[in-house]
């Protein structure tokens, strides 16, 4: 009975992290009340710009899953990160400092709440989704699918996969300027390592070559110019 419940916490543990840009998934070891194993951690977060990422967490403890809804504050690709998340319906505050490195996060956690202060465990979850160079992917969705008319849904999903920005903005200047298929020459482009092998391989002539580097210079301005407005 208790594997059955621990195999439907975790089930649904891992389930709640859909729809967040970045999503988190991970452990951390309780200290001051102690449990038969690490209390696994998911959920996830969505940027709101100048690196600072608002979301939710779910963690349990003893067969009971409590939610936490906060932000963290920090580049998720390297450095320090801050997080301070209210666990729901209880007003409890617990904060983290933590060090992300390759998709992960390590550090310790602590409560903050009046009267309840005090260190709570150590930390270790995993980030997916990061967005390179610490851009919104929302942002980088809506310039390249603005001037390419490929779904957004689409690029928003390749983010999420960790694909990189240049192999998307690529993919979708050649699906535009070709008609092609976008999810086959994302396929494509993600095996080879520079455009002028991609276009080579796609068997463009030179005009349309031209155009599609026109659009990727395009799009690449386009990014810099809606990076330079949140400034």
């Amino acid at each position: 009975m208790k594997k059955i419940a621990a195999t439907f916490l975790f089930l649904f543990l891992t389930g709640t992290a859909f729809g967040f840009q970045v999503t988190i998934d991970g452990t951390y070891n309780s200290k001051p009340w102690p449990n038969d194993r690490p209390n696994v951690i998911t959920g996830g977060v969505d940027s709101k710009g100048n690196n600072v990422w608002e979301g939710e967490l779910k963690s349990d403890y003893k067969g009971k899953v409590y939610t936490y809804k906060g932000t963290l504050t920090g580049n998720l690709e390297s450095g320090t990160v801050k997080g301070n998340f209210e666990m729901a319906g209880y007003k409890r505050i617990f904060t983290f400092e933590a060090q992300a490195s390759g998709g992960t996060l390590t550090g310790n956690i602590k409560e903050e709440t009046k009267g309840r202060t005090g260190n709570v465990g150590d930390l270790n979850i995993k980030l997916s989704g990061i967005p390179k160079g610490g851009e919104n992917p929302e942002m980088l969705a809506d310039v390249i699918s603005g001037l390419t008319e490929v779904d957004k849904e689409k690029i928003l999903e390749l983010f999420k996969s960790n694909a990189t920005k240049d192999n998307i903005i690529s993919s979708a200047a050649a699906a535009s300027v070709s008609k092609g298929d976008f999810d086959e020459l994302y396929k494509k482009k993600k095996r080879i390592n520079t455009n002028y092998e991609f276009l080579k391989e796609l068997k463009l002539d030179k005009d349309a070559a031209k155009e599609v580097n026109d659009l990727i210079k395009k799009i690449k301005e386009g990014i810099e110019k809606e990076k330079k407005k949140k400034k």
